[in-house]
């Protein structure tokens, strides 16, 4: 099966407001002016009144706005300290349905930036006949969710990037740690570079990567690696490697750490040079480029081209620059429109789900602003990511994303 594609090219502004505004509001029409009663004309016989026909069934404010669309629920944070999170999320929803296809029923559901805001959010929507729910953002949030969706044939595809509360009727969307890791270190290794060391925070994500670095091991055949948890010491953390010197050194760390480390890593580098390698966190962070320390080093992210360009689209539309998870809700929400158009527009929501596991787990994936993805039955997500170098004047690409799924080492 081929790949499920929703690029687009750029939007109208105009005709995008008139969506969101079908899209959460219910339709209206003025009742029309009754006929007047037929007139018998003098002298003749009047004919027998006709039964009048029976009342047509008149549709609830949900079913006007729905139309027989499939309907999927957006669980976001439109109110509370994330609620600018929220809109954006909301705001990217709409993109989609306006640059890849309209035939989709969005019901946003505001989450409140809390568990019980979403344990709310999420029975409403059931109750509402969601054939998906997209969302929450937080994993805090998913155990009520999973509490939601429980015993039905509705699935959610979370924001998170927690691993963790994958399973079941739920998948994670989310950009995970242990998916970057794979990428950059097979690369590494498909370079001739075996000997691998770690600097991890002391911290959850610092434990997924420390797990994931385990299964490489095996999967690779990589000699033991060695593990540095990340203390006050960092200078004294890095000598320690100075008997056996690593080929690559894998620094899981971003934001204030990386750059109060920075100095440290570079002083290391140059007296046993090594390859440096990092995950996501340096994606999301523009000092990075800025580190001299870190110049040539490797990381595994998504072309950011694609990015900007969605980045560009959303501001001539809303004003203001998206937040980079801004994607994952343009790229889930355009999946549902892609899946519910080959499914029919007009989807009997008496009939089977068209956002089925089967669809969901199609071993080919998508392909959406972030490039080629995929769900697992155990409900986390593959990506096909580049590799890509820190530079001064923006990261380059050292490798493209993989056209396809095979299993790394394979």
């Amino acid at each position: 099966m081929a790949r499920h594609s929703f690029r687009t090219t750029a939007s109208a502004a105009l005709a995008l407001s008139a969506l969101m505004i079908a899209t959460q509001l219910s339709g209206c029409t003025a009742p029309s002016r009754p006929p007047q009663a037929i007139q018998a004309a003098p002298g003749s016989v009047a004919p027998a009144p006709l039964a009048p026909p029976p009342a047509a069934a008149v549709p609830t404010p949900q079913e006007t706005v729905t139309g027989g669309r499939a309907k999927v629920a957006l669980l976001v944070p439109l109110t509370g300290p994330n609620s600018s999170v929220g809109q954006a999320m909301l705001d990217a929803a709409h993109m989609a349905l306006f640059e890849v296809s309209a035939d989709l029923a969005l019901l946003p559901r505001d989450t409140g930036s809390t568990p019980d805001g979403a344990s709310a959010a999420a029975h409403r929507a059931i109750s509402d006949n969601v054939g998906l729910v997209l969302g929450p953002i937080f994993s805090a949030s998913v155990a009520p969710v999973r509490e939601a969706v429980g015993g039905t044939d509705t699935s959610a595809i979370a924001y998170t990037t927690d691993a963790a509360v994958a399973g079941g009727n739920i998948f994670v969307m989310g950009f995970l740690p242990a998916g970057q890791v794979d990428r950059v270190v097979g690369f590494a290794k498909s370079r001739g570079m075996t000997k691998l060391a770690a600097l991890v925070p002391d911290n959850a994500y610092g434990a997924a990567v420390t797990a994931e670095i385990a299964a490489l091991r095996t999967q690779l055949g990589l000699p033991a690696p060695r593990v540095l948890t990340l203390s006050r010491d960092v200078k004294g953390e890095l000598a320690s490697l100075a008997d056996d010197p690593p080929q690559m050194l894998l620094v899981a760390l971003g934001g204030d750490q990386l750059v109060s480390i920075a100095p440290a890593i570079g002083e290391y580098a140059s007296a046993h040079p090594v390859q440096l390698l990092g995950t996501g966190l340096w994606a999301d962070d523009s000092t990075v480029a800025q580190i001299p320390a870190l110049a040539g080093g490797w990381y595994a992210a998504p072309v950011p081209g694609n990015f900007d360009d969605f980045a560009a689209r959303f501001q001539r539309n809303f004003n203001y620059r998206p937040p980079r998870i801004a994607s994952l809700a343009y790229d889930s929400v355009a999946l549902a429109a892609s899946i519910s158009r080959s499914a029919g527009a007009n989807h009997d929501a008496n009939g089977p789900n068209p956002f089925n596991r089967d669809v969901l787990v199609q071993p080919n994936g998508f392909i959406g602003i972030d490039g080629g993805f995929r769900f697992l039955p155990s409900g986390l997500s593959e990506r096909n990511l580049a590799v890509l170098a820190v530079n001064a004047n923006g990261p380059t690409v050292v490798d493209p994303p993989p056209p396809n799924f095979e299993k790394l080492g394979e």
